[in-house]
C-alpha cells in the first residue's frame, strides 16, 4: 500500500513539472565592434544552433526578457558573435550584457534515438540505485569538466555530477535518473 501511495506522490510530483520550453545557450559578455554584434559564450561550444532568422530571446536576472531575431552568426571556439535585428549600434547593445541567451526547445535539430540533449532532464524523477525518491531534477549546471544535476532533497540543494560513475541510468521512457550517491551525501 505504501508503495502505491509514494507512486502517486511521484506521479504527480512528476507531472506538475513542465519541460521548459526556453533553453539557454549561453550567455552575452561583451560588444563586439561599433555595429551592435555582441560575443556570446556558448554552454556547449560545438552548438550551432544559433542561425540567421532564429528568433530568440534574452533573459536577465529579476525577469527581465526580451525577443530578438538573429539577423547574423560568427562562430570561434568558444564564442558566437551575433548580430540582433533589434540592434545597430555598440551602445544598443551595452544594456544587453550578462543576459542569457535562450531559444525555444522546438528549434533544436532533431536527435537519434541513441542521443539526447541533457536539458530534457529537468523535471525527471531522480533515485537511488535501490529505487529509493530523492528528489526531482530541477536545473542542469554546465562546468568545463562536465554537467552537473540540480536537485532539491529535505530543503537542501544537492548537485550529482553527470558521469558514469554517478549516473547510473536515465530512463527515458519513466522519465527518471538513477544516481549512485556517496555515503553520507545526503546528510545533513
Amino acid at each position: 500500500m505504501q508503495k502505491q501511495a509514494e507512486r502517486g506522490r511521484f506521479s504527480k510530483l512528476l507531472n506538475n513539472t513542465q519541460p521548459r520550453k526556453y533553453i539557454q545557450l549561453g550567455q552575452v559578455v561583451k560588444p563586439h565592434g561599433l555595429w551592435g554584434e555582441v560575443k556570446i559564450i556558448l554552454f556547449n561550444p560545438s552548438s550551432r544552433t544559433l542561425q540567421p532568422h532564429l528568433s530568440a530571446r534574452l533573459e536577465y536576472e529579476g525577469g527581465k526578457k526580451r525577443n530578438v531575431r538573429i539577423r547574423s552568426v560568427r562562430y570561434t571556439l568558444k564564442f558566437a558573435t551575433v548580430q540582433f535585428e533589434e540592434f545597430e549600434t555598440i551602445d544598443d547593445v551595452k544594456p544587453i550584457i550578462g543576459y542569457m541567451l535562450s531559444v525555444e526547445r522546438s528549434m533544436f535539430p532533431a536527435v537519434s534515438d541513441s542521443d539526447y540533449y541533457i536539458a530534457d532532464l529537468i523535471g525527471y524523477l531522480m533515485i537511488d540505485e535501490s529505487g529509493k525518491y530523492i528528489g526531482i531534477v530541477k536545473d542542469i549546471l554546465t562546468f568545463p569538466a562536465n554537467e552537473m544535476l540540480v536537485a532539491d532533497v529535505q530543503e537542501k540543494e544537492i548537485m550529482i555530477p553527470m558521469v558514469d560513475e554517478f549516473i547510473r541510468l536515465i530512463d527515458f521512457e519513466k522519465h527518471r535518473v538513477t544516481v549512485k550517491l556517496i555515503d553520507g551525501f545526503l546528510e545533513i
